[in-house]
């Protein structure tokens, strides 16, 4: 029920012409209006104009995204506490600029937690050495998920399972024309595949013509511990 609302949430203030920020502000204040502040969810909600070579977002509480490419690396960190966990928060917004050549890595706690460095550098290496290797969006997909999935999970945590997503935005440079190339990769410990909130069975798709898309980080809801 709650991963419901939240997806209900999202489309529903997305379809209007509102920034990251405001999108992330509102579905919020819906939240915790309904819930009461638990349980509450973090997530990073991003619109990427592709024509103007900027990614402009917004993260609640979400591990930080990261922005790599030849001119470098840039962390899109939180910029407020996770959403529906308090009333009236108004979330800021940053933009970026992303040229051909560069990734934007968005990942669920579950991978940095899998990894046991939850630190944004530890996954910014894993995708600056798969890039390395192979510049497509699939194989530093493939390759972040990989180690996420061998990963052992917290220290100290006896039986810990999360489910681990990867999504990846490629900024190419085709005729001198940006396209962004999108693959998602989310998977259970186990490896089997697995639906998230907001995130759909793993596909490829490019933003339409008119230079505008809206993507966000898996949100997902929890509760508070004891």
């Amino acid at each position: 029920m709650a991963l419901s609302t939240v997806r209900a949430g999202f489309r529903a203030f997305a379809r209007d012409p509102n920034g990251p920020a405001q999108v992330l502000s509102r579905v919020s204040s819906m939240l915790h209006d309904q819930w009461g502040g638990a349980p509450y969810m973090t997530a990073i909600v991003a619109r990427l104009d592709r024509d103007a070579g900027r990614l402009t977002y917004s993260n609640a509480g979400h591990p930080a995204g990261i922005v790599t490419g030849p001119g470098g690396t840039r962390m899109l960190g939180a910029m407020g506490p996770p959403a529906a966990l308090l009333a009236g928060v108004a979330y800021e917004e940053r933009t970026v600029v992303i040229r051909p050549g560069d990734v934007c890595l968005l990942v669920s706690d579950g991978v940095t937690e899998a990894i046991g460095d939850p630190a944004p550098e530890a996954i910014a290496r894993l995708a600056q050495r798969a890039l390395a290797q192979d510049r497509s969006a699939d194989a530093v997909c493939d390759a972040v998920m990989a180690e996420a999935l061998g990963g052992p999970g917290p220290d100290g945590v006896a039986d810990w399972e999360d489910d681990r997503t990867v999504l990846l935005l490629s900024m190419d440079d085709d005729q001198s024309r940006s396209v962004a190339t999108i693959p998602a990769r989310t998977a259970e410990r186990k490896g089997q595949a697995a639906g998230q909130a907001g995130v759909r069975p793993p596909r490829r798709r490019c933003p339409n013509e008119s230079g505008g898309a809206a993507r966000r980080a898996p949100a997902r809801a929890r509760r508070p511990r004891r």
